[in-house]
């Protein structure tokens, strides 16, 4: 490894695909404690009876499979002298870390590994080193900025290592990216036992850090799919929270997104929405929701006790994390299979609406569309049109039917004779 006042240069990419196969050859990289072992994926269940005509075909093809493959076992790793740059990623004697168990896959594709590696890549590996001592979880990544990269990334990075680490009494930090937001500092504090004191902040923009002891939790998820343990790290969190009385809460909830923008996401807005809003309120009762308002736990107190959850598609859409098993989640666009993994998690039924417009800039969706697909969500059936009466046939006068002449009554005495009376 270069010393700190020198840059960390990589001519080529060298990579570290496999961590048990380096752990095998001696490199400085140890498992810690298995969280939970190797388990095989969960069942998608189908889309909801009747939408499956107002989404692109694949997604409903995907739901009605059988999927077979299996997750990576969970478990928490420590390396010494890892160099940790850019987003989160993970070098070790001059090898990016790229199995899958540490880094994601649209991240390898971001930085295009595949190919040896993209510019930005190698650039943030060549800025300056600072070291720290103290043992580091690394918590960066893209949840700094995505509410949604934080549930789904950052937030489980965290059980991980918290159960990984609960019975060493090991005091270590976890280490931010100097821009995390308020909002999630708020969160690691509040609500996942994590003390400021405890927080250390890189940049980097301008810099490297090497952790003398650095702590990588593998992901809860690969490939589209989440591992089923992430069930009970999600009962555990929720055990520990106090979280307000759900009986006044509303059972349908929509979440409205207005013109909220997270500059570190792509900018979308739905210039009905409004409309939309209004019919899922005056059709079928839903209240609007602004989740961007609330506090953490009144998120998740929220989304733990309704029954439907509509939205578009995104990070507000992901606290379906938080939903019941049977929770029915209808999504406004289809950007990517996260929405699906997470039903596929909790057991929910989903649907999905994109015929004829994108999530990207402004668009719209067809009212009347819209309003027929939540009547499908909503368990109401298409109405038949009755069968129209049968028109009353009129002869033309040339075929007019010709009444018969009348037969004559039988003679006194017939039916005597014809039944022996």
């Amino acid at each position: 490894m270069p010393s700190d006042t020198i840059d960390l240069v990589t001519p080529e990419l060298l990579t570290i695909p496999d961590l048990a196969a380096a752990m095998a050859t001696g490199a400085r990289v140890y498992r810690v404690a298995e969280v939970a072992p190797k388990a095989t994926e969960r069942q998608p269940l189908p889309l909801i009876a009747g939408t499956d005509g107002f989404t692109e075909e694949w997604i409903g093809m995907w739901h009605r499979e059988t999927h077979q493959a299996s997750v990576h076992a969970l478990a928490c790793y420590s390396a010494m002298d890892a160099v940790i740059s850019g987003t989160g990623e993970v070098w070790l004697d001059g090898r990016l870390i790229t199995a899958r168990e540490i880094m994601h896959d649209y991240v390898a594709v971001g930085y295009d590994v595949a190919g040896g590696g993209n510019e930005r890549l190698h650039a943030a590996s060549r800025r300056p080193i600072r070291s720290i001592d103290t043992p580091c979880l690394v918590a960066v990544g893209h949840g700094i900025a995505v509410y949604g990269h934080f549930l789904t990334e950052m937030l489980f990075r965290i059980l991980v290592a918290q159960r990984a680490l609960a019975a060493t009494r090991l005091n270590y930090q976890v280490l931010l990216d100097q821009a995390a937001p308020d909002w999630l500092l708020k969160i690691l504090t509040d609500d996942l036992g994590i003390p400021a004191s405890a927080m250390v902040f890189f940049q980097p923009e301008i810099e490297q850090v090497r952790l003398r002891h650095a702590i990588l939790p593998s992901r809860i998820y690969t490939e589209y799919r989440f591992h089923p343990a992430a069930d009970d790290m999600l009962a555990a969190l929720l055990a520990r929270l106090d979280l307000p009385e759900g009986d006044a809460l509303p059972r349908r909830i929509f979440i409205a997104r207005g013109t909220f923008h997270n500059i570190a996401a792509p900018h979308r807005v739905c210039v009905n929405e409004q409309a939309l809003i209004d019919i899922a309120v005056t059709r079928h009762g839903f209240t609007p929701v602004t989740v961007e308002t609330m506090g953490w736990r009144a998120q998740i107190a929220l989304f733990r006790n309704a029954e439907m959850v509509l939205g578009q598609a995104g990070s507000g859409l992901h606290n379906t994390l938080f939903c019941q098993p049977g929770t029915q989640v209808a999504s406004i666009g289809l950007t990517n299979l996260m929405q699906s993994m997470i039903g596929t998690l909790r057991g929910q039924h989903p649907a999905f609406i994109s015929n004829d417009f994108t999530l990207v800039g402004e668009f719209t969706v067809d009212e009347a569309m819209f309003a027929t697909f939540l009547d499908r969500v909503c368990g109401i059936e298409a109405e038949v049109e009755p069968e129209p009466e049968p028109e009353p046939v009129v002869l033309l006068e040339a075929f007019a039917v010709v009444e018969p002449a009348p037969v004559p009554a039988p003679a006194r005495g017939f039916w005597k004779r014809l039944f022996g009376g």
